[in-house]
């Protein structure tokens, strides 16, 4: 998990000798000579440095549910079984329904 992320101008520290002085908390982002000064940045939340695989496959069964239900959508469109309300409930929460 990234707590830090320390931004060097690139040349102006030795990388190797600064990234065995940091845990792996610490993220470096090196940038160009000329630009803005080294930062030391620190987010009010650790950003996760990757996502976990039950991350990704919560992802992918939230998607395939999602496709699911544009399905059914369009299966009630066709037999015209959605009411006004149920029509505005679809547009509220932006569920694409282009039926082919």
């Amino acid at each position: 998990m990234i707590k830090n992320i320390i931004y060097v101008e690139d040349g102006s520290v030795d990388l190797d000798e600064l990234e065995s002085t940091l845990t792996t908390e610490t993220k470096i982002i090196v940038y160009r000579q000329g630009s803005s000064p080294p930062v030391l940045v620190q987010p009010q939340l650790p950003i996760n440095d990757i996502f976990s695989e039950e991350e990704f496959k919560a992802q992918k069964e939230l998607n395939e549910l999602r496709k699911e239900i544009e399905e059914l959508i369009c299966k009630l469109l066709k037999e015209k079984c959605l009411t006004k309300r149920a029509r505005k409930l679809i547009d509220k929460f932006g569920i694409d329904y282009i039926c082919g």
